[in-house]
């Protein structure tokens, strides 16, 4: 029997595009705009308590808007929304590294909404990155730039934890290929898009470019064997959740119909 896809215009509960920084999220939230009428979209996420944002989707199966998407936390959301189509983008963990510092080297990038946005630690640590060579960025010691660099993707991905000695990193992969709906890689957009018209039906053709507006100038992201070596000790659950990831999604890619 054929299982029937999602109506990506009219889904039957809501879709939460997981946005995992330096994933070509931007990109990909305007070809998901392409797809859902404005109206049936919500604002971007932008902090505050999940419950206000997306509301408790498990009264009555009602919920006030058909695609929620931002720098949202899985298991943050499955706590008021556990029934819905989550979907996201992983990256090369040494490529989404080097995205996140050229956006934050070019002074270009930090817009007066964004600097009134954060806090005055998380400004300094912004600003402090354009005068940073990305060896510097990596070995730096400031917990807000740490923050975006460490296990970025696990972090986001991750559940809840069952056991107290379970690190929550360690729920990534378990989240990602059995509770998300669909995902993609950077890495692989051709095929990352094809997968998705296989996830949803009455999807679009995509036609935007990857990177659309978020273009980085070029720098030099040379890293010495200090700076490699503390990379790969910060991300070493990342580094296993995407090979994990670009196996199953290999697997799943055998399964597109030949063109």
């Amino acid at each position: 029997m054929k299982v029937r896809k999602p109506d990506i215009r009219n889904p039957d509960k809501p879709i939460i595009f997981i946005h995992i920084e330096k994933t070509a999220g931007t990109a990909f939230i305007n070809y998901l705009h392409s797809n859902v009428d404005y109206d049936h979209v919500s604002a971007p996420y932008y902090g505050g308590p999940i419950s206000d944002y997306i509301g408790n989707c498990n009264a009555h199966g009602q919920y006030a808007k058909k695609l929620y998407y931002g720098h949202l936390a899985y298991r943050h959301c499955i706590a008021v929304c556990p029934d819905a189509y989550y979907i996201t983008l992983l990256r090369h963990p040494l490529q989404r590294a080097i995205s996140q510092y050229k956006s934050w080297k070019n002074p270009a990038n930090l817009t007066d909404a964004w600097a009134k946005a954060i806090t005055k630690p998380e400004l300094d640590a912004v600003l402090a990155v354009q005068d940073m060579t990305f060896q510097e960025y990596v070995m730096s010691e400031n917990p807000y730039i740490t923050g975006h660099i460490e296990n970025l993707m696990s972090a986001r991905l991750a559940g809840r934890s069952r056991e107290k000695e379970l690190p929550i990193m360690d729920t990534a992969a378990e989240a990602l290929f059995s509770k998300f709906h669909y995902f993609g890689l950077v890495d692989e957009f051709a095929n990352s898009m094809s997968l998705f018209s296989q996830a949803f039906d009455n999807t679009r053709p995509f036609g935007v470019p990857t990177e659309d507006s978020n273009i980085s100038l070029k720098y030099d992201t040379s890293l010495n064997a200090a700076g490699r070596k503390r990379l790969k000790e910060l991300n070493q659950h990342d580094f296993k959740l995407y090979t994990d990831a670009v196996k199953v999604f290999g697997e799943r890619c055998k399964t597109m119909p030949v063109e």
